[in-house]
């Protein structure tokens, strides 16, 4: 989905992303709750996830890989987010920084880094 917002942005816009699920945290917070889930293969991650999640259930009671990746199982890096919106036809995404530090910025300290 993510090329596909891309493509259709005008030049010089802003597409802000926010929390998105980072693949090698070790507790997915995201969809499922649990701790290590992310570093195991897809087979057993998905028989974990729709067995014995602790958070969206009526997600994560599926039995489809695609409906659990898309709730953010397996998440992403900076790194990965850039590749994939990289793929689209228009531009090439960067990561912009606020310019200023202080209260009267849009965006709080913590997502200067």
């Amino acid at each position: 989905m993510m090329p596909l917002i891309w493509s259709s942005m005008k030049y010089g816009g802003v597409l802000f992303v926010n929390q998105t699920p980072y693949r090698y945290f070790p507790y997915e917070r995201h969809s499922t709750g649990l701790w290590f889930i992310n570093y195991l293969p897809d087979r057993l991650c998905l028989f974990l996830a729709s067995n014995f999640s602790q958070i969206n259930p009526e997600v994560n009671k599926s039995q489809d890989w695609a409906v659990h990746l898309r709730s953010g199982l397996r998440g992403g890096a900076e790194a990965e987010t850039l590749r994939n919106l990289g793929l689209a036809e228009a531009g090439c995404p960067t990561v912009i920084q606020p310019r200023e530090r202080g209260p009267g910025r849009l965006l709080p300290l913590p997502y200067e880094s």
